[in-house]
Parts: C-alpha cells; structure tokens; sequence
C-alpha cells in the first residue's frame, strides 16, 4: 500500500468517525430538548452543544485534507456537482445550529442566575423545530457522499466516460457470464445424454 493509499485510509476513517459522533451529538439533542426539562438536563444540553461545533470544525478540517492530500485529489472533488452539494449541505446544518446554540446558552445563563428557571413552551418547540430541520438536511450528507464517491455529478468529461466504460464493462461481464452459464448447460446436457444406459 502506497503512502497516499495509507494517507486516504486514515483520514477516511476519521473523516467518517467524526460524522458519526456529530450525528450522535445531534440525536442527543432532539431526544434531550423537551418540555419537561429540568437544570440538569439544560445544563447537560449546553455542554453536549459544546462538542457540536469541535465536530464539526474537526469534519471540515480531515475533509479539506482528504480532498487535497489523499489518493483522489483536490482535481478530482473540485470538479463534482455532489462535493459542493455536500458542502452546501454541511453549510446549512451548521447556519441552522445557531439558533439552537444560542438559546441553549441563553438558558444556561437564565438558570445560572434563578435556579427555578425553565424555557417557555413556545421557545422549546422552536428549538426542537430547528433541530428536526438539521437533521433532514444532515441526512442528505452521506447521500451526497455516495454519489460523489461513484463519479456521479463529474463535470470532468474523462470522469463521465469513465463511469460510462465502467457500465459497459458491467454489462458485458453479466453478458459474458451468462454466456458462460448457457454453455457449461448445454455441454452438461450433452453429456448426460450421451451417457449410456446399463
């Protein structure tokens, strides 16, 4: 395996480590904002929200390096119409974070100073409106991924080609193997029928 190779491997499995870990981090949070919530709960809230926003800086930094140090390169990403998807994605999870981050915070506060402090209803429903928000938009991420990954939005004209000669080369196996099987049929046919009878 050549260094690139190991190079890729590496940050590969980071880069997917660290989207794990952002996404139970964003699990958390819609099961943990709820009307009932007490101190503790806020509390333990904003301090899961904390590693939101370290995950989420980790993810871009492994996947800027993925993209320009690993075995692809940054010739092969920039080009695809599923990489800016995927950015554009991740863009929009993390402007929707905001406001969930802010009011957990506020509320951090607000019970710092009156311990019998809870977060209105309406502000609850809000935060928990957003954070269903980011994780439709979340899922769209290994979608986005998956394609990209497969030269699927290339607008490299060596990359379209390439995917087209890859599903040509997939037919004409199956084709050839089909061919194969038909034959290995008939030759077992004729051997059984040529088989004499005792």
């Amino acid at each position: 395996m050549t260094a690139s190779a190991t190079t890729d491997l590496h940050l590969a499995i980071a880069h997917h480590l660290l989207f794990l870990l952002l996404a139970g981090v964003l699990a958390f949070e819609i099961s943990a904002v709820r009307s009932s919530m007490d101190r503790e709960a806020i509390l333990r809230v904003a301090r899961v929200d904390a590693w939101y926003g370290i995950l989420a800086v980790a993810i871009i930094v492994v996947g800027f390096s993925r993209a320009i140090l690993a075995a692809k390169g940054w010739a092969y990403y920039s080009v695809n119409l599923f990489f800016w998807a995927k950015l554009g994605a991740f863009a929009v999870v993390g402007l929707l974070s905001i406001m969930p981050t802010v009011e957990f915070i506020r509320w951090r506060k607000a019970i710092s100073a009156n311990l019998t402090f809870a977060p209105a209803p309406h502000g609850i429903r809000n935060v928990r409106r957003v954070l269903f928000a980011e994780a439709i938009v979340f899922a769209l991420i290994p979608a986005f991924a998956a394609a990209m990954a497969r030269s699927y939005g290339s607008l490299s004209p060596w990359h379209r080609s390439n995917l087209s000669h890859m599903g040509k080369t997939r037919t004409r196996r199956c084709s050839e193997t089909a061919t194969m099987g038909k034959i290995a049929s008939q030759q077992g046919w004729v051997a059984v029928s040529e088989k004499p009878f005792k």
